[in-house]
């Protein structure tokens, strides 16, 4: 145990918060231990937070200290009493807002000092004159000077930082600041145990300005305007912002506005904001409200004159309309009510009940009726649509029909033999070959079947009650595929061939495959010197075509000799694809040789006259053939040459020998299309015009029109010509027409790609399923156009619907007869289109663009494909470089440098090129989208980037794009209304 000798003292300091303890060593002195030390303590009593670790410290520091050293010690703390805090005032958030920032911002440097006074009273000592009254009765008062202390107050500057540190906007009758209750203290205590108690809070020394009001919740402000704050003091200036308010009309029809006007120099409310609420909180777009300029202007006017606007109309003007009609099938009675708004003409019910009562309908509940246009007329919707008045009662339908057939079906053997077959139907997919029930043969005009008599239901009533009669009852379903028509209720065989019976989802599927073997047939010329082949295809699982067939032919013509052996094997593969072959040469006799006299050279080729050509890779290629010959004007056809060559015999088909004789003069025609020069003893003959060179009948001449009888298919091939095209026939599935003159098609286009360089006419009709392409350099005319690709410079013309295709062109697509119906696809059309109807009820989606010059559109579609490929090259000789550099090879660097102020010259060339065009693309052309009928919501209509589009249904609209605004509208919008602006 620690103890050393020598004197102890302790030490408590004022407040009795703390202890010490003080050893003097000294030889002669005391012993002092712990438990020596400790009893004094007691004795003292110190009893509150006493550290026996302290004190056994002190004593070793004590025992080993020289005599004559103290030691000193803490050895005892008490707890310190926590003070009170104020009372403080928590401010509010009251952001100045950026409107109002220039105004407060001009006010605060008016006065930049805060005039912040503090009111005393002071005592101060007064003279005034008073009238003492007499003691005596009949003595009148005398005037007197008398002092008396009175109280006076006395305003001076209040002791305040004029530092400010923060300013705001605030309401008149919000708080500034509200006052938070200080923590109360907590008591101490002393080493002796005694409590200690906490000072006690200070008073909050703060001091309002103009404006502000103490009451015992906080700071109020006692006018609306501009606040500043410092640490001590705070201060409002006079400074009201307008105000404003939205409500509804009494039929919630109308928007109305209220607008109080502020401070002269506070800013208007953005009236875009005060649209975006109408459409937020009450349900308005924008078409349906006043622009923000006849907003901003009225505004105005109402701060200027310092007028209120009381309850004024937001939404447009519109009349209340209504009407009551009846269903297509007279069964409902309907009422559509559309409120007015703005200041036309408001919903009046009485005229509403004056016309239901008018209507004649049966029935009429009007209790109810009233109610429902009550509770519509107080509700928020603007219109009420096919509200039913009355309904009357449907008719039932009577006894199903029956299908009975009229046809006798083969027997099984027969019909195994004959399930399967060839035809080729779209309706395969659904219906293969083979898995028919039934087969019957049957011919053309064959009855196969007929519906037994319809039986009519029981009556109903419509909504004026009278009598509907009843409805026949539901036919059987009965498909109909290829060749199967119906007439009245007779089904018919449009065809010779076999009916095949189906059992379809829902009924029987009728189809009758053609079903007739190949017709091979041979004409022979006048001359006999030269034969002619046609076949026409079997049909359904007819025999085809064969040699055999072919050389039968031949022999019962009588020719013998001269057969063109290629031409046959070529018009067997025709037939044999399913094509027929009409009048190809197959057999040409040898015509003799005369001496002397002139003869004709050929230059330019001759048709073979062959169906097929072979490629180089040796396949053989129907749909390119070598019917006739193209020229060009220019071109060198023919010389006629003086003729050296001996006499030589010919021979006919039949090989009867034809004798050479002395050759008269060249008899020739040369025709009008072809111009002659003489050099030397020869005659050159030139193209005089583009066309078909025609060499045949002793007539040489130049065709400016090609003419194709019938079908452009396997019979013809494909046509390339150098002037106009004319086809009797149709285009068909996978073939092509490009002709530098113009393209006229009897029938319609399949599949199939048609190029003029004037324009192209199709008598009938496009039918391609998304294949077809149609262009032109001038324009394209035809009855109407299913899934195709229509290009022209110039417009594009039909009579009846354009279905789901891509139309381009620099003029205007025009839909013009009844049925002129744009439903589907794409049309970028520079003067716009005119058209019937455009979308259907269905909401197909269709996509008109007008206005803008769409070819130039695909010339920057070009350059920019261009210049990605050059910046791609740059970056590609830039890796290069960084390559050949590292290598040190000077010279293919150099190169490479070169080659890169190459690209960079012909990017930056492209790149003005784009530039230019894209200013080109922005012009704008005069054009219009007019519907004559209806344009239904699913339609998009583009101008300059900016888009139009409907939710209802409109009718007999003609959209422009306005330049001024930069937005498509309705023709009937763009001249407003005086003193109206389009929103």
């Amino acid at each position: 145990m620690e103890q050393g000798k020598g004197s102890l003292k302790i030490e408590i300091n004022e407040g009795g918060l703390n202890a010490t303890l003080v050893l003097t060593a000294d030889p002669e002195g005391e012993v002092w231990s712990l438990p020596k030390v400790q009893n004094v303590l007691e004795e003292k009593g110190i009893i509150e937070g006493v550290s026996k670790a302290a004190v056994q410290e002190a004593l070793k520091a004590f025992a080993e200290a020289e005599a004559g050293t103290s030691v000193r010690k803490e050895i005892a703390r008490g707890t310190k009493p926590e003070p009170a805090t104020s009372e403080y005032y928590e401010w509010k958030k009251l952001p100045l807002p950026e409107s109002l920032k220039t105004q407060a911002d001009r006010l605060f440097r008016e006065y930049a000092f805060p005039d912040i006074k503090i009111k005393r009273t002071e005592k101060v000592k007064v003279r005034k004159k008073v009238l003492k009254k007499s003691k005596l009765l009949f003595v009148a008062p005398k005037e007197q000077i008398v002092e008396e202390w009175q109280k006076k107050i006395v305003e001076e500057p209040a002791p305040i930082n004029p530092k400010v540190a923060a300013t705001g906007y605030v309401e008149q009758g919000d708080y500034l600041a509200e006052l938070r209750a200080g923590e109360p203290g907590r008591d101490g205590r002393s080493v002796l145990g005694k409590p200690l108690s906490p000072d006690p809070a200070k008073p909050v020394l703060f001091y309002p300005g103009k404006g502000v009001k103490v009451d015992r919740n906080g700071l109020l402000a006692e006018k609306s305007g501009f606040f500043r704050r410092g640490s001590n003091w705070v201060e409002v200036f006079d400074f009201l912002s307008h105000s404003w308010e939205l409500s509804l009309s009494k039929d919630k029809a109308t928007l109305l506005f209220a607008f109080t006007p502020g401070h002269r120099e506070a800013s208007i409310p953005e009236p875009s904001l005060i649209i975006a609420k109408a459409g937020e909180e009450f349900g308005f777009s924008v078409e349906q409200l006043k622009g923000p300029d006849k907003l901003r202007e009225v505004m105005t006017r109402s701060v200027q004159t310092g007028k209120a606007l009381e309850r004024i109309p937001l939404t447009r003007d519109r009349d209340a309309f209504f009407s009551v009609e009846v269903s297509s099938d007279n069964l409902k009675g309907l009422l559509t009510v559309v409120k007015g708004s703005g200041r036309g003409k408001p919903l009046i019910l009485r005229e509403v009940g004056a016309a239901i009562k008018a209507s004649g309908f049966s029935g009429l509940d009007f209790g109810k009726i009233q109610n429902d246009l009550l509770e519509f007329y107080h509700g928020n919707g603007i219109e009420l649509r096919d509200y039913l008045l009355a309904e009357g009662a449907a008719p039932s339908r009577g006894e199903d029909r029956s299908f009975d057939f009229s046809v006798d079906f083969l027997p099984e053997t027969e019909y195994e033999a004959l399930k399967v077959g060839e035809s080729g139907f779209p309706s395969e997919e659904a219906y293969p070959m083979g898995q028919a029930r039934s087969l019957a043969r049957v011919a053309e005009g064959t009855v196969v079947g007929v519906l037994s008599s319809a039986q009519e239901g029981s009556p109903g009533k419509d909504v004026y009650g009278k009598v509907i009669p009843g409805i026949p009852g539901i036919d059987p379903h009965i498909e109909l595929l290829e060749n199967v028509r119906m007439e009245k209720d007779r089904f018919i065989a449009e065809t010779t061939g076999l009916l095949e019976v189906f059992d379809g989802a829902d009924g029987i599927v009728l189809r009758v495959r053609p079903y007739r073997d190949a017709e091979v047939k041979i004409e022979l010329s006048t001359d006999k010197m030269e034969a002619w082949l046609t076949i026409e295809p079997p049909s359904g699982s007819g025999t085809k075509a064969n040699r055999s067939e072919i050389d039968q032919a031949l022999k019962e013509a009588g020719i013998v000799k001269g057969i063109i052996e290629e031409a046959i094997t070529d018009a067997l593969e025709i037939s044999g694809a399913g094509s027929p072959v009409r009048r190809s040469v197959v057999a040409r006799g040898k015509r003799p040789d005369d001496a002397g006299g002139s003869r004709i050279a050929l230059i330019a080729d001759r048709p073979s006259g062959k169906g097929v050509t072979i490629t180089r890779s040796g396949r053989a290629d129907y749909r390119n053939q070598d019917r006739f010959v193209s020229v060009k004007e220019g071109d060198l056809l023919a010389e006629i040459l003086p003729n050296d060559q001996p006499a030589e015999d010919g021979w006919d088909l039949t090989g009867k020998p034809i004798s050479a004789k002395d050759a008269p003069a060249l008899d020739i025609e040369i025709g009008e299309n072809i111009r002659q020069e003489e050099e030397g003893n020869r005659i050159k003959l030139y193209a005089a015009c583009s066309g078909e060179f025609v060499y045949e009948k002793k007539k040489l001449d130049i065709l400016k029109v090609h003419t194709v009888s019938g079908d452009v298919d396997f019979s013809s091939g494909n046509v390339k010509f150098s002037g106009t095209v004319a086809v009797s026939g149709s285009v068909r599935s996978g073939f092509s027409i490009l002709a530098e003159g113009h393209v006229k098609v009897a029938g319609n286009a399949e599949a199939s790609l048609i190029s003029s360089g004037e324009s192209i006419t199709i008598a009938q009709g496009i039918v391609s399923g998304g294949k077809a392409v149609i262009r032109a350099k001038s324009s394209i005319e035809t009855i109407f156009a299913e899934q195709a690709t229509l290009l022209a410079v110039g417009s594009v013309s039909m009579k009846n619907a354009c279905l789901r295709c891509m139309v381009k062109c620099n003029g205007r697509l025009r839909l013009v007869g009844e049925k002129g119906n744009l439903i589907g696809g794409v049309v970028r059309a520079r003067e716009g289109v005119i058209a019937a109807n455009i979308g259907n009820p269905k909401g197909s989606r269709t996509e008109i663009s007008f206005g803008q010059d769409y070819l130039v559109m695909d010339r920057i579609e070009l350059e920019e494909r261009e210049v990605k490929k050059l910046r791609n090259a740059l970056a590609r000789i830039d890796t290069t470089m960084a390559g050949l550099e590292k290598q040190g090879d000077k010279g293919r660097l150099e190169m490479a440098r070169k080659e890169k102020l190459k690209m960079m010259k012909m990017l930056e060339k492209r790149s003005m090129l784009l530039f230019t065009l894209r200013e080109r693309f922005e012009q704008h052309y005069d054009s219009s989208v007019v519907v004559r009928g209806t344009v239904y919501p699913g339609v998009v209509i583009e101008s300059h980037g900016r888009y139009w589009s409907t939710e209802t249904p409109k009718k007999g609209i003609t959209l422009i794009f306005d330049q001024e605004t930069g937005r498509i509208i309705e023709a009937s919008e763009a001249e407003p209304k005086e003193g109206e602006k389009s929103a």
